[in-house]
């Protein structure tokens, strides 16, 4: 059994082998917060191309199911939440990532799984 993710991966697919699971979708959220601040709607894909710990992902916009990323929909990628990947964000590299993608929707009910007292109120 190999350790590399699936092609179709998702964050919701590696939630259990994410090195830090609440600090990860909290900060790919917090870039896609950016992105549908500047476009309107954003999703995020992961690199495929490691074991899931800590994946690279891509934010993009005006995603479609079953279609690649093309340059001029891709808001950024990142490294470690916060470290852009400038070099990864060309359509040449849609190998490097999965071919499905979350949208920020599905990523906030992601951070209830991690982050389960996240916006409820103590007594």
């Amino acid at each position: 059994m190999s350790d590399q993710i699936e092609a179709d991966a998702t964050i919701a697919s590696v939630l259990s082998k994410l090195k830090n699971p609440e600090r990860y979708v909290c900060g790919v959220l917090k870039n896609l917060y950016s992105c549908r601040k500047a476009h309107g709607n954003t999703a995020v894909r992961i690199g495929v191309m490691g074991k899931g710990m800590m994946p690279y992902y891509r934010v993009i916009f005006d995603a479609e199911p079953g279609k690649p990323d093309t340059d001029d929909r891709i808001f950024a990628a990142f490294f470690d939440n916060h470290t852009p990947l400038e070099w990864m964000t060309t359509e040449a590299n849609n190998k490097s990532w999965s071919t499905s993608f979350m949208t920020f929707a599905e990523v906030q009910e992601l951070r209830s799984k991690v982050r389960p007292n996240y916006g409820r109120k103590t007594v």
